[in-house]
């Protein structure tokens, strides 16, 4: 009987031990890591570096008398600052302020006096635009610009003597402003930095110059005049208000 008894444990614990087992917790798989994905946000101020090309027509005229025109054109460089506000998902809106110093030159012979010649240096101009932007994808955003330029000139003019020396020469420095418009894409390429391309137009219109005349005189001339730049660039965006560009981890 003892012996039956013992064998009837045995038997009656080595069926229960894989219902035990089957009762015990399992530890979860662990799940695959994934790479945090960049979430990009335009609100946020920034400042940045361009280059580029500029050119701008000139034309002159006298007392009603055509004295011909030209184009000036050359390299380009400065800065810009400004500031974005991102609406929604897809507008974009802000300011901007840029200025780039100029190497821009030009010159022609006045057509009644192929002797004399008008001469045209651009040496720096400048912007202040708002902006408003349209987001293509969340990295890409094209834009359009508006509002103020201003242009600095050194216009000379130069009577030589039949020897080709310099008989009466008059030179005036002029800063004009006019109604600026542009339109560019933007792409922001990582958290906090940009790359951009953009092509402006300023309108600069039709005004009187005053020069120094012979003999401590005066004389006007009119010059009308436009101004076109192509400038790329590149842009360090800082955080506003904690809204940066940020980083969203999942797992």
């Amino acid at each position: 009987m003892k012996k039956l008894l013992v064998a009837g444990i045995a038997a009656a614990a080595s069926c229960g031990a894989p219902a035990l087992a089957a009762d015990l917790p399992v530890k979860a798989p662990a799940r695959a890591y994934v790479a945090p994905a960049p979430v990009f946000t335009w609100t946020g101020c920034y400042i940045g570096g361009n280059v580029g090309g500029g050119w701008s027509r000139k034309s002159f005229d006298f007392e009603g008398t055509s004295e011909g025109s030209h184009s000036a054109d050359g390299w380009v460089g400065g800065g810009q600052i400004g500031c974005d506000s991102q609406l929604n998902n897809n507008w974009v809106i802000g300011i901007q302020g840029m200025w780039d110093g100029a190497s821009l030159k030009g010159s022609n012979n006045l057509p009644l006096f192929p002797n004399e010649t008008w001469t045209t240096k651009i040496r720096s101009f400048a912007t202040v635009d708002a902006r408003l932007g349209y987001l293509f994808n969340p990295m890409t955003l094209f834009y359009g610009k508006a509002g103020v330029g201003w242009v600095n000139d050194q216009f000379t003019f130069v009577n030589p003597t039949a020897g080709g020396t310099t008989f009466f020469s008059s030179s005036a420095n002029n800063t004009r402003s006019g109604f600026d418009l542009g339109v560019g894409m933007t792409w922001m390429f990582a958290p906090h930095w940009d790359f951009f391309v953009e092509y402006d137009h300023i309108f600069l219109g039709t005004k009187n110059v005053t020069f120094p005349g012979f003999g401590g005189g005066t004389f006007d001339t009119q010059i009308k005049q436009s101004f076109d730049k192509v400038l790329v660039g590149i842009d360090y965006r800082f955080d506003m208000m904690g809204k940066a560009p940020v980083v969203s981890a999942k797992y």
